[in-house]
Formats: C-alpha cells, structure tokens, sequence
C-alpha cells in the first residue's frame, strides 16, 4: 500500500458513520446504541461508537475504524487495511 492509498483511507475513514457500516460489515451485534465488544465476548453490550471511534466501558479498549478491524479480525495494521480497502467503496 502506498503512502497515497494510506492518505486515501485515513479520509474515507474519518467519515463519521463509516464505523458504524464497518462495524456491521464485521458481523458485529448491537443492541439499541450499544455494540458486544469483540474482545469482551460478554454477554452485555458494552461498547459505544460515536464520532468516528469506539470504546468499551468494560474492557476499556478503544480506537478508531481501524483498530476495530484489528481487534474484530484480530489481524495486523497491513490486513485491516487491506480489508477495508477492499469493504470501502
């Protein structure tokens, strides 16, 4: 991936509810505004998105669209990118 294709991705996913999609198109499940945090596996919903990032009150992690990818797929920096490269169109 180049430094322009990184560019790129950094703008598409700033959008504000891009992480919402992602987050869906990860198979992730919510309740209400509310998201079961792949890296709690518990049985409360507990993590938030909102402006583009997320946390998990019980856990504590939180990042940005990214990072999500990274913790749901539990892959590297280069696979989640190249995953959402292929998911953002």
């Amino acid at each position: 991936m180049t430094i322009e294709d990184r560019q790129h991705m950094d703008e598409l996913v700033s959008r504000r509810h891009l992480i919402e999609k992602v987050a869906e198109d990860l198979g992730l499940k919510r309740e209400g505004k509310h998201f079961f945090c792949p890296s709690c596996h518990d049985a409360q919903p507990e993590m938030v998105i909102k402006d583009g990032r997320f946390q998990c009150f019980r856990c504590g992690v939180v990042g940005d669209v990214v990072g999500l990818v990274k913790l749901a797929r539990h892959c590297d920096l280069e696979n989640a990118l190249e995953w959402l490269s292929r998911e953002i169109k």
